[in-house]
């Protein structure tokens, strides 16, 4: 019962999955909007050899970069959805990583 008061009180819960993992209940603003602003730059950029993000890949770009100390795809996704960000391209002047207004 200590433990679980002290991770209420600084503020990381224990995650779901269990064994020691723990999570920060939120991110900051500036680390969101360094997550949009990234998300809305296309790979190549930065350097990368890729035309344009995918969960897959700009998650690990996010934490290699230390923008966020961990992030699931999942979360990610929310995330970047909060941002205006839609994965599916639902015209065809809406690419698959530009914000649209649906």
């Amino acid at each position: 019962m200590l433990t679980f008061m002290r991770s209420i009180l600084t503020g990381k819960l224990p995650c779901a999955a269990g064994a020691g993992e723990e999570r920060s209940a939120t991110y900051t603003a500036a680390q969101l909007a360094e997550v949009w602003r990234l998300a809305n730059l296309p790979p190549h950029e930065l350097g990368l050899p890729y035309g344009q993000w995918s969960l897959a890949k700009l998650r690990p770009y996010l934490i290699q970069h230390r923008v966020v100390p961990t992030i699931s795809r999942e979360h990610l996704g929310r995330v970047l959805k909060k941002g205006g960000f839609d994965y599916v391209a639902l015209s065809a002047n809406c690419s698959a990583m530009s914000p649209c207004v649906v």
